[in-house]
């Protein structure tokens, strides 16, 4: 059998290597590490009038569109920790629904579905699907999928809603959930694999490819019993164990035919070579948080206020080199009910606006030592912050810098601490800052119930708004033009209380050689979200 070949050769090369973390793995950890933006590579610049630079173009010395691959993990699309792994996944196995660029989702291997309540769901199950070794996908398979991916680490966050998941037929089941979210469908890309089989290397899958290992080399094979006509892909794509250091140059020689690639992480990689570059969104939010607990920082009035210092639209420009989405409010604008018009209850840039409000609270330099006091009573309380970030991402750095820089120039006694990437997750879990910057993933409902809520996982600065709650509960639990309202009051709430500044919304980058993949519409659920419509050419 093709899945006992490639469990062998998978197997066979169990040699440890530093990964170099690009989106396919990042872009699915829902949550992600606690407050940082997972390392990554980048394009270099575009190469400069009059620079002495060589730019080639290399047909694939084998003819064939060809990806990265990690021999020495497995092919798991609930548990590998391979990003070059997990973007193979998604040509090998299905969601009962996809994810668009929008955050929309639609039926994938789903054939219906419905629900009165967004809290007991139904859902039916293509007919005639099959997995790899022949065997047709059930309400069983289905059942079972779910609940592994509840319990595994990359996709459990986003389904700790999820309440039972019952089989109602063959191809029937239902899905009970804690809380009501009409958003349960784009939670649902999670891969279907075959019933009792988590524990696999390289478990059955539904996907128009299967992987085979053959004379020593793995391949991704198109798959003859998949339910429509694909054409339109290669009907073979081999996989290259392509070095970190080795990437790049493998690329641009054209040894392989895709990257998918963070604009804004910790490392930069030179691609000499023609190509095409494909920008999608992500549910990565970048922000600047505070500790509540902190005297000063607990008066919301205050927190608005240093929110009037951060010019994001020039930071977004500038430091991030327009690699993401400027978030004036804690929603991502791609959505589809998002209003820019409720962006004129969010903070701008204002030097004045900041003055204005430390003068109405009081806020003085008493003492005569060049920094601002905070009043207390009849008298005064000299007070500093420390401003903590993640040093190993430069791009990080320079965005606290110049949030310190300013910070500093209006008065503020505050010191920018530029920490490692693990003494950073350590004092921010610690709760031993006064500010901080940080990038988490979200779920794609855009639930931050984790993130504003008292004991949420990433509220690191103590939040204890209990509005928040029944907020997110209103924006999660409806529909249409209330869902609308609901996300207006979720995002107005949040920008008065500035218990975060929002600062924006990462983009990622799909990277093919020029003209090699037409028709790429990449998005967080997939590179490959409309496989059916690219075309191939490596001419």
């Amino acid at each position: 059998m093709a899945f006992d070949r490639v469990k062998k050769f998978i197997c066979a090369v169990m040699a440890a290597a530093m990964l170099l973390s690009l989106a396919g793995c990042a872009l699915e950890e829902d949550g992600g590490s606690p407050g940082t933006e997972d390392d990554a590579a980048d394009i270099a610049p575009p190469v400069q009038d009059g620079a002495v630079q060589e730019v080639i173009s290399y047909a694939d010395p084998d003819g064939r569109f060809s990806l990265d691959y990690d021999p020495s993990r497995i092919l798991n699309p609930l548990s590998t920790d391979s990003s070059e792994n997990y973007m193979l996944c998604a040509l090998m196995y299905e969601g009962l629904f996809s994810v668009a660029a929008d955050f929309t989702f639609e039926k994938l291997l789903c054939a219906d579905y419905s629900t009165e309540n967004g809290v007991t769901w139904s859902f039916d199950i293509i007919p005639g699907v099959t997995f790899h070794d022949g065997t047709p996908l059930t309400a069983q398979d289905a059942v079972y999928s779910v609940y592994r991916a509840r319990a595994s680490e990359r996709y459990g966050q986003r389904l700790k809603d999820v309440d039972t998941v019952t089989a109602a037929g063959d191809l029937r089941f239902t899905v009970k959930l804690k809380r009501a979210n009409y958003d349960l469908p784009v939670l649902l890309d999670v891969p279907m694999i075959k019933y009792n089989t988590s524990s696999d290397d390289c478990p059955p899958g539904t996907g128009p490819y299967q992987p085979v290992a053959i004379g020593g080399g793995t391949y991704l094979v198109r798959f003859d019993g998949y339910r429509e006509p694909m054409d339109n892909l290669p009907e073979v794509i081999p996989l290259k164990d392509v070095s970190d250091r080795d990437l790049a140059e493998t690329f641009s020689r054209g040894g392989i035919d895709m990257l998918l690639l963070n604009p804004t992480g910790t490392t930069r990689m030179a691609l000499h070579v023609d190509c095409d570059t494909t920008l999608f969104d992500t549910t990565r939010l970048q922000y600047i948080g505070f500790n509540t607990d902190n005297i000063v920082l607990y008066d919301d009035n205050v927190r608005r206020a240093v929110s009037y210092l951060i010019d994001r639209e020039m930071l977004c420009a500038g430091v991030l080199e327009g690699m993401c989405r400027p978030a004036p409010l804690v929603l991502s604008s791609a959505l589809e009910y998002y209003d820019e018009q409720w962006e004129s209850a969010a903070p701008e840039y204002s030097l004045e606006q900041f003055s204005a409000i430390f003068s109405a609270l009081g806020f003085d330099d008493y003492n005569g030592d060049g920094f601002l006091d905070y009043p207390w009573n009849d008298s005064y309380r000299v007070f500093s912050l420390k401003f903590i970030v993640n040093a190993d991402n430069p791009y990080d750095l320079e965005i606290a810098r110049d949030a310190v820089f300013w910070l500093k120039h209006v008065g503020l006694n505050i010191e920018l601490e530029e920490m490692t990437r693990k003494a950073y997750e350590k004092a921010l879990k610690a709760g031993n800052f006064d500010l901080y910057l940080a990038t988490v993933q979200l779920p794609a409902d855009f639930d931050l119930t984790q993130l504003l809520c008292r004991g949420g996982s990433l509220n690191y600065g103590d939040i204890r708004d209990n509005e928040y709650s029944s907020l997110i509960a209103d924006f999660l639990g409806s529909t249409g033009e209330r869902k609308t309202a609901a996300a207006k009051a979720l995002c107005l709430h949040a920008a008065q209380m500035a218990h975060i500044i929002p600062i924006d919304y990462k983009f990622h980058t799909a990277v093919t050689h020029r003209g090699a993949v037409k028709g790429l519409t990449p998005s967080q659920s997939t590179v490959f979200h409309n496989l059916k419509d690219l075309t191939f050419d490596l001419e």
